[in-house]
């Protein structure tokens, strides 16, 4: 037991006195309050990080009780070992050249923008990050990073100039690619995924997932109703939650391409229709698009009915739909037929109109009265056909004389007859 002890002890020790500043360790999260990380590195006490240091550019604390971190030792006193993800404070040029020869990351402040990029004050000397390093986006306003303390890698070091040139750039992409990874690894395993809005088009929405990856939901899949522009379902800023449709990896791409799906998620119209629609029903709704060879008409959202161009009007043969109905207007129509396997739904304006005009009726009824009355009731009757039939039925009842009429008026017609046989 006291052998034990004595190798533990030893081991301690010997691990403590290899530990020295900017040494690169791999630590182990072992607890956690609201402002430190506390780490084990196999010293003798536990270590601790800054909360701060490891959330991302999204506000983001991804880490918990188990992972491991890169972290390097900046403070290694008896009674605290501080770690960070970067080396800071004071140093000698050698302190900075070990950061350059060993790619250890050094934290540096932005004290000014000047031509070509920025000066960095980094352990008290003078640094230069060009602006195509200092971040993996193209800089708009360079005065916003002013003040700032990011960390760098030092990407080049020359002590006689007292020239040091710092990228931060290395350093995004690899915490990129990490929460990228992350990100991938964890949409296996979830079939929905939430994000905001970031721009909307006739294409479809593209949703900003974190970590500046992007996903879209194509115009086709932000409803079961027709979309011609994804700005009538979301709008820039919306918080959605879609459906993880694929992730594809496209060759020579940074990033993958993440397809969703809004409207997955709820119920699809068609499952509703059999308690809804029947043969026989009278049902109104919407053309939303005209074939040659017919219209679609939108029943309720989602599910849409075709009327054949042969079921638009008895009155005349079209030739055309639109030159009856057309995108946009409201029809009546009643239900031929629900075939709910193949999803379709046959409709009839014509047999509608069959149904509700009493024009055979009234043409079958004795005429009564004088020629105008009878008129009158034959305009009536014909009130729902074509001008064109209209017109032809008005000639054919004031014009056609009655037969004793144009005998009185004509009494040499029996004479015509006769001699014409």
């Amino acid at each position: 037991m006291t052998e034990n002890f004595a190798d533990l002890f030893e081991q301690s020790t010997v691990s403590k006195q290899k530990i020295h500043y900017g040494m690169k360790v791999n630590a182990k999260i072992v607890g956690m309050d609201e402002s430190s990380v506390f780490v084990d590195i196999g010293a003798k006490t536990d270590g601790y990080v800054e909360k701060a240091e490891l959330i991302d550019t999204d506000g983001n604390f991804n880490y918990k009780i188990g992972d491991y971190l890169e972290l390097y030792i900046v403070t290694n006193k008896e009674s605290e070992l501080k770690l960070s993800r970067a080396l800071s404070g004071d140093g000698s040029y050698n302190v900075i050249k070990d950061a350059f020869e060993r790619k250890i990351t050094v934290s540096g402040k932005v004290k000014s923008v000047n031509k070509g990029g920025f000066d960095v004050t980094v352990m008290g000397k003078r640094a230069f990050c060009p602006i195509s390093q200092m971040d993996v986006k193209k800089i708009e306003n360079a005065e916003q990073y002013v003040g700032s303390v990011f960390n760098f890698k030092v990407s080049d070091f020359e002590e006689e100039k007292k020239n040091i040139v710092l990228s931060r750039r290395p350093i995004l992409e690899a915490e990129q690619k990490e929460a990228i990874d992350k990100l991938i690894a964890n949409l296996k395993e979830v079939d929905v995924i939430s994000g905001k809005v970031t721009k909307v088009s006739e294409i479809g929405a593209f949703i900003d997932l974190g970590s500046r990856l992007e996903g879209m939901i194509h115009v086709s899949e932000l409803a079961w109703t027709r979309v011609a522009h994804a700005s009538e379902v979301v709008k820039p800023g919306d918080i959605v939650t879609a459906k993880v449709l694929k992730v594809e990896h496209a060759e020579g791409k940074r990033y993958p391409r993440i397809s969703l799906s809004l409207k997955q998620l709820s119920l699809h119209p068609w499952e509703s229709v059999a308690a809804r629609v029947k043969q026989g029903d009278i049902i109104n709704g919407r053309v939303t698009r005209c074939a040659d060879f017919g219209a679609f008409v939108e029943l309720f959202p989602g599910v849409e009915g075709l009327v054949h161009i042969s079921e638009i009007t008895g009155e005349k043969r079209i030739k055309k739909v639109n030159e009856i109905i057309n995108p946009g207007d409201m029809v009546e129509a009643i239900v031929l037929g629900v075939d709910l396997e193949q999803k379709r739904i046959s409709l009839s304006i014509k047999e509608l109109q069959k149904k509700n005009d009493p024009a055979p009726e009234a043409a079958a009824e004795p005429e009564t009265g004088n020629k105008s009355e009878n008129n009158r009731l034959r305009a009536a009757a014909g009130k729902n056909r074509s001008d064109e039939d209209n017109w032809r039925n008005y000639t054919k009842i004031e014009d056609a004389p009655d037969a004793d009429d144009e005998e009185d008026e004509n009494p040499f017609k029996a004479l015509k007859n006769k001699l014409n046989s």
